[in-house]
């Protein structure tokens, strides 16, 4: 009997006042694998994930995460129930200081404390000299990997990472890849929706491409990358 996946999206969609941003999504996830969803700007795939997270309430479909329906749940219930997300506009608590912002995400963790410290955690994205800084005065890229290091205090079996590598150099991406490659090592489940081919074709052994809300194909990121329906989407109307 095949086991059952982590993560189950059953025609998920969601609409705005007419307009369906998300329109019957249906995949799934095995726990361990780095899943892609990339696609045109405007597809949808942000929209996706707030619905997987709990920020959106689906329109209809149903998500199941570990066995459990999502759909109804707050946003801070879901992330108790091992599912944490990044943003694509970075969110942290600016007056906080970096350890804090770590240890406030922690508030909310199942977790008895016996796994990774927040010290730890700031070690692996690269943060271990910056407990005592405020967010605030972070660059760019460092809030980032604060966001991440947040998200992972939460103590995940599924992370969402929306564009999470977007605005890197290439010293910095290939450091990026290198930290969801040993994030994936760890056992950690990923969904990552991402415009960095390199990253995609890297990292994940399947990919979803949206477009217009749908989904227009499923596969091998050097698969799905040759289909012509994806080429058309990226070089075609920029409302696509």
């Amino acid at each position: 009997m095949n086991k059952a996946p982590l993560l189950a999206v059953e025609g998920v969609s969601k609409s705005f006042s007419g307009l369906r941003a998300v329109d019957g999504v249906s995949f799934t996830v095995a726990a361990g694998e780095i899943i892609g969803i990339i696609g045109p700007n405007g597809s949808g795939k942000t929209t996706l994930l707030n619905t997987l997270s709990g920020a959106l309430k689906p329109s209809s479909g149903t998500i199941r995460f570990s066995g459990t329906v999502l759909t109804g749940l707050r946003a801070y219930q879901i992330a108790r129930l091992g599912l944490a997300r990044t943003f694509q506009l970075v969110r942290v608590m600016p007056d906080l200081t970096v350890a804090e912002n770590v240890a406030a995400a922690r508030l909310f963790s199942t977790s008895d404390g016996s796994d990774t410290t927040g010290r730890e955690l700031l070690d692996l994205v690269g943060l271990g000299t910056m407990h005592e800084t405020l967010a605030r005065e972070l660059t760019y890229i460092d809030q980032k990997r604060l966001e991440l290091a947040r998200a992972l205090a939460l103590r995940p079996r599924l992370v969402l990472l929306d564009e999470w590598l977007a605005g890197l150099n290439p010293s910095e991406l290939e450091t990026g890849i290198a930290l969801i490659a040993k994030l994936r090592e760890r056992g950690l489940t990923i969904i990552m929706v991402e415009h960095v081919m390199d990253a995609i074709r890297a990292l994940c052994g399947h990919c979803i491409v949206m477009n217009a809300g749908r989904v227009i194909a499923r596969g091998a990121p050097d698969e799905v990358l040759a289909d012509p329906k994806v080429v058309a989407a990226y070089l075609g109307d920029d409302d696509a």
